[in-house]
């Protein structure tokens, strides 16, 4: 079965790569974890352990864009926090990914808002959202109809 975890781990390994970086982000850890009940995705990186956590809500957008943020700390100075280098390193990223380019000016908030709507749009015009949107009906006929 594809399960929310499967599909936010999936996109994770295979954004370690992308251009934005400046290098692969193959050394890093990471781990997916599940936040039940939960709408929005929270996450964490560790840059001198070369790790990160992203808990994944039910928003697949917000939980896509945990991973993007959270991957931009590690590509940036490990000093850097939510200022000018992670955020171009963010909307850099997230023009990679989505080819929608966001603006860096204003806060973190701003910054991560822009780039959630951003990866809403891409996973709705990419066909994602459906195919997201079957697997969970899927899931749910498979669970009541099951013994």
């Amino acid at each position: 079965m594809i399960d929310r975890q499967t599909v936010v781990t999936h996109w994770a390994e295979r954004w370690r790569t992308i251009r934005a970086w400046g290098r692969p982000l193959e050394e890093v850890a990471v781990a997916v974890r599940e936040r039940k009940e939960r709408v929005g995705s929270t996450g964490s990186a560790w840059p001198q352990r070369r790790g990160m956590v992203v808990r994944a809500g039910a928003d697949m957008p917000d939980a896509l864009e945990t991973i993007l943020h959270e991957y931009a700390h590690l590509a940036v100075s490990g000093a850097e926090h939510h200022g000018e280098e992670w955020s171009a390193m963010l909307a850099a990223a997230v023009l990679e990914v989505t080819g929608i380019a966001i603006s860096t000016d204003g806060t973190k908030s701003v910054t991560d808002h822009a780039a959630t709507d951003a990866l809403r749009v891409w996973w709705r015009v990419t066909g994602h959202e459906f195919a997201w949107g079957l697997l969970q009906k899927r899931a749910r006929l498979r669970r009541q109809s099951a013994p």
